[in-house]
């Protein structure tokens, strides 16, 4: 039995759970759609790799055979488009992509011309029945293929010298096991030349990267997908499971079989599924509870609501940020009422019999502490987390509310303040966690213009009939290669942020049914464009 292949069987499984959980994500962001991309492609080599190694006939293992080079004339390619999105060096680096895109097009093209192997001259060399032999431009092949990995590993341990803690970590135990990984995996050229002895030893290295990769997607969350994902993930690993059991009594039935009866493939598998379907229950439930404590400690549904109390949390928390600066900045608000109704209140005892200076002070006064009242009331209010609670609500009210409380800061920092309100239609909003994104996006504004500058604020009606609110600023702006993870949760590049902000702003959007995006360069000011549904 070739058991290189059954490892690389389990990996094709391992790729393509990656795979399908990246891309069930949804995410846009180029590290991730890149990898994705990677993953798909161990996958096919690793899916053909199983197919050829099953092969009995020479025809068909050499159709598997040439099918498992074209993923591999791409696939370091796509490792590479990776490490620089990742590392946010795909402008830096345009030139040597679309070179090496361009050389893995040429080898695929020489592949199904079967130029990198000599097909007259096929071994046993076991397990593999037929094993072909290199021919000189095999070389040309591994050195590029040598030349880019390498090269992606430099860009990697690059980065993780500019990124903070505790992602620095994490990205050095990703390159580790990319190394490991990939070294195995070009040790199976090895077994190509006469002169190499080494079989395809670097497919368990590859299983060990590619179980590597999914701990730390799902204990470290690398790719910010982990919450998505989790119970995809256990049953997958459960079908792994199960498909190797499966195997196992495959195996052992048709030797039973073949030494007692005969040979016999159609009885060994009925009663290799009889048995599965007996033991699959209580075997799940048993894997399922095994997985979930070993990967994450506690079972999903415990986990689950941790996490939701986790979200509460972090949500507190950057709200209470937010209180800070208000109570901070409601001073110059709350002191002029102060100072009418202290003025009033010590001439009253001399007044008191005064018609005219009790109109007066009941027409001051009155509407005064209703306005320190109105603003203690939302500040209040506003600290305390609550479920999304949607109503219909005018946006421009939301807007207006939160730029009254930010007056007093606005004056402080010389801030000039533009609006553009014009009518539109009203959309189904949590009026208390909408207020949390625009006072989260206006402080994000007032910090970028130390030395003052305009805030400008505007509402539109798109063609889609959607509502789009603009803050824009003309602060300094954000650097290029911090887009791609502004809203990530904590990157930030202020040294007293949590990085929780613009996070947790995009979660609110997001369950609205909304989206935000961002425009902005360094020293060019920042603007967020936000789209919600109308009634």
């Amino acid at each position: 039995m070739n058991y290189y292949a059954i490892i690389n069987g389990i990996n094709s499984l391992l790729s393509f759970g990656i795979a399908v959980v990246i891309f069930l994500n949804k995410s846009r962001k180029p590290a991730t759609v890149t990898f994705g991309l990677f993953a798909f492609l161990v996958f096919l080599w690793t899916f053909f790799y199983f197919m050829w190694g099953l092969q009995t006939e020479l025809p068909k293992s050499l159709v598997w055979f040439q099918l498992l080079e074209y993923p591999v004339c791409f696939i370091h390619m796509a490792y590479f488009h990776f490490a620089l999105a990742f590392s946010n060096n795909v402008s830096k680096y345009k030139k040597s992509l679309l070179l090496g895109y361009l050389i893995s097009v040429v080898l695929a093209v020489i592949n199904s011309q079967n130029g990198f192997f000599d097909l007259t001259y096929i071994r046993n060399r076991t397990p593999f029945l037929y094993w072909p032999h290199a021919s000189p431009l095999l070389s040309l092949f591994i050195g590029s293929e040598v030349i880019y990995v390498a090269f992606s590993f430099f860009i990697l341990a690059q980065s993780i010298k500019t990124t903070k803690e505790p992602f620095k970590h994490r990205l050095k135990q990703f390159l580790t096991i990319n190394i490991i990984g990939w070294t195995g995996g070009v040790t199976n050229w090895f077994y190509f030349y006469d002169s190499t002895p080494i079989p395809p030893i670097g497919n368990p290295a590859v299983t060990f990267y590619l179980l590597g990769v999914f701990y730390l997607i799902y204990k470290h969350d690398i790719f910010d997908i982990k919450f998505v994902i989790q119970k995809t993930f256990i049953y997958a690993m459960l079908t792994l499971f199960i498909t190797l059991i499966y195997t196992t009594f495959i195996v052992v039935f048709e030797r039973l079989f073949q030494s007692f009866f005969g040979y016999s493939s159609i009885i060994a598998v009925i009663l290799a599924a009889l048995t599965i379907a007996i033991l699959f229950n209580p075997l799940k439930e048993f894997i399922v509870n095994l997985l979930e404590r070993r990967f994450f400690g506690k079972k999903l549904i415990e986990l689950s609501s941790e996490n939701i109390q986790m979200k509460i949390e972090l949500q507190k928390q950057d709200q209470m940020k937010a209180v800070a600066t208000l109570a901070s900045g409601m001073a110059h608000e709350v002191k002029n009422p102060l100072t009418a109704i202290k003025t009033f209140t010590e001439h009253l005892p001399q007044k008191f019999n005064d018609p005219e200076f009790i109109s007066k002070f009941t027409q001051v006064v009155g509407p005064e502490v209703e306005k320190i009242d109105s603003l203690v009331k939302q500040l209040l209010e506003f600290s305390k987390p609550s479920p999304l609670q949607l109503e219909k609500l005018n946006i421009h009210h939301v807007l207006s509310e939160t730029l009254e409380l930010l007056s007093g800061e606005f004056i402080k920092h010389n801030i000039k303040l533009q609006k553009s309100f014009p009518d539109i239609p009203e959309i189904n909003g949590d009026k208390k966690q909408l207020k949390q994104v625009f006072l989260n996006l206006f402080l994000n504004s007032i910090q970028a213009m130390p030395n003052g500058g305009t805030l400008t604020v505007s509402t539109s009606f798109t063609r889609k009939r959607e509502l789009l609110v603009s803050i824009s600023d003309t602060g300094i702006g954000i650097p290029k290669e911090n887009l791609p993870h502004l809203f990530d949760p904590f990157f930030t590049t202020k040294q007293d942020g949590t990085g929780l902000g613009l996070a947790i702003v995009h979660g609110i959007i997001k369950e609205h049914g909304g989206k935000i995006e961002v425009q902005s360069a360094a020293n060019q000011g920042t603007c967020f464009n936000i789209l919600f549904k109308t009634i």
